[in-house]
């Protein structure tokens, strides 16, 4: 519920009365959230890794950059010097 007032998924589809807001909002859960960067969609990680690369390759470097690997910076049009 914190996400959908947050906009995380988009503009609510409803609006949300403003007393139940704000209590949603106050929360220490839902500061945390509002500093989250905001999630990266598929043209963005393009960007980032490389335009020339295949899905699964795409979801593969996505992933190990998550874990802290560091292989995201080879090569980004390109595949990885193992």
């Amino acid at each position: 519920m914190i996400r959908y007032v947050l906009g995380t998924f988009g503009k609510p589809t409803a609006p949300v009365a403003p007393d139940v807001q704000a209590k949603i909002l106050d929360r220490p859960r839902a500061k945390e959230l509002a500093q989250e960067p905001e999630p990266l969609d598929v043209p963005a990680l393009r960007r980032r890794f490389g335009e020339r690369i295949s899905d699964e390759e795409l979801v593969l470097r996505f992933g190990a950059a998550r874990r802290g690997s560091g292989r995201d910076d080879r090569g980004a049009a390109g595949r990885w010097a193992l």
